[in-house]
């Protein structure tokens, strides 16, 4: 899995000049993703064949625990990680695509 300069520079950090969380999570990125709390298929799946990968981080410069979202498309060979998000609550996300992987079950689920 890999995250592309291009995509990096333009996207995950440029679309978002304002957003100063996501450069300060961008150390635990590869932490969600070897080990996430859950990793679920995006409600659009069948079309964007992306997962998310989900967990909680320290965000030391806020002094506030929040979930980090990393975004991969498993569609690119590499798989590529194509964005992340800082979310201080999950209210917004959707598992009606499913759930793969939950921690606390340490196994693989299927749909």
């Amino acid at each position: 899995m890999a995250v592309a300069d291009e995509t990096y520079d333009s996207h995950i950090i440029g679309d978002h000049p304002d957003d100063h969380a996501r450069e300060f999570v961008s150390t635990h990125v590869k932490g969600v993703i070897e080990e996430p709390r859950y990793i679920y298929y995006d409600q659009n799946h069948e079309e964007n064949k992306r997962l998310k990968y989900i967990d909680y981080v320290n965000i030391e410069a806020y002094g506030k625990i929040q979930s980090l979202v990393v975004v991969v498309d498993t569609d690119r060979t590499p798989q590529e990680i194509v964005t992340w998000s800082v979310r201080s609550s999950t209210r917004q996300e959707k598992t009606s695509g499913g759930i793969l992987y939950d921690s606390r079950e340490n196994k693989r689920q299927s749909n």
